[in-house]
């Protein structure tokens, strides 16, 4: 496969090839099952030769459950993209689950985070008035129910809420949020 030009990411410049590489890498790399037979174990280790190097198929793979509230897998997936899910994080994600689903719920189906007005978005970040009727007002409701319970932060919060709704929230963390003026 030849170079195809570039493509840029983040503002910066990348090779096309070498950019198609990496998603490759990051969809199907494997490392080894690195098992072990536990003292008086039974049986012959598992067949399985590798298991996924990256997160693709614990996350990307994993389809969110149908309708507009978040049910199970819902609200374990950002275990599947390195979430560090603890007992007061499962606990606070089970007890703000309807409040969140409610908002979810109220956002309009064809919603999508782009196609929301900049001005709108930037004044309800530096804590502005959102109309009633704008589709940010339920966005933020799910953020704010997420982001204000214990044990839930960022990375949880948003690896949540992309899965659900991905053309809604974009996927943020620590790291990924500093990009973003």
């Amino acid at each position: 496969m030849g170079s195809t030009g570039n493509v840029r990411v983040a503002g910066e410049a990348h090779d096309a090839e070498e950019a198609f590489l990496a998603v490759v890498g990051y969809a199907f790399a494997t490392r080894p099952l690195a098992w072990r037979a536990p003292t008086g174990g039974v049986g012959d280790a598992p067949t399985t030769a590798g298991v996924g190097r990256w997160a693709y198929a614990s996350y990307d793979c994993v389809t969110a459950a149908s309708g507009t509230g978040l049910s199970g897998v819902d609200l374990f997936i950002a275990a599947g993209l390195n979430g560090r899910l603890d007992n007061v994080g499962i606990a606070s994600l089970l007890a703000v689950e309807p409040e969140v689903s409610g908002a979810l719920g109220a956002i309009p189906p064809d919603t999508t985070f782009w196609g929301l007005p900049a001005d709108a978005v930037a004044a309800a970040g530096a804590g502005g008035e959102v109309p009633a009727s704008s589709p940010l007002r339920p966005m933020l409701r799910a953020w704010t129910a997420f982001m204000g319970a214990p044990g839930l932060d960022v990375a949880i919060t948003h690896k949540t809420l992309h899965h659900k709704r991905p053309r809604v929230f974009p996927l943020l963390d620590g790291r990924t949020a500093m990009a973003y003026p």
